[in-house]
């Protein structure tokens, strides 16, 4: 005697993968650090926590943080250069246009 499968599970091995893929892209789509276009924001603490600073109109040149950052988002359409160093010295990386650090330590910061 041949055995059936009921409707219902053959209806849903189809539509298993595509709730999976939904589930992971709503998990991806959670809110992350405020940062308005054009600016730099630096937080104190790390993962966007602490006192914010934001910096509306970037120009470039080097700048000072005090106190150092330890995450930040570049919300701007250029580059930002970070430095450990409060005179833009110890290079650790580069920004691009929409990249953020959660765990840094800069000390200052330069927009290319």
């Amino acid at each position: 005697m041949k055995r059936r499968q009921p409707r219902c599970s053959r209806l849903m091995l189809p539509v298993a993968p595509v709730l999976a893929a939904l589930t992971m892209l709503t998990g991806t789509a959670e809110a992350g650090p405020s940062c308005s276009e054009g600016t730099i924001c630096f937080w104190a603490g790390p993962d966007f926590s602490g006192e914010k600073t934001v910096i509306l109109d970037p120009q470039p040149g080097c700048v000072s943080l005090s106190p150092a950052a330890a995450s930040v988002v570049n919300a701007t359409g250029g580059s930002v250069q970070l430095f450990s160093g409060s005179d833009c010295s110890g290079e650790m990386g580069t920004l691009g246009p929409g990249e953020s650090a959660p765990s840094i330590s800069a000390g200052s910061y330069a927009v290319a």
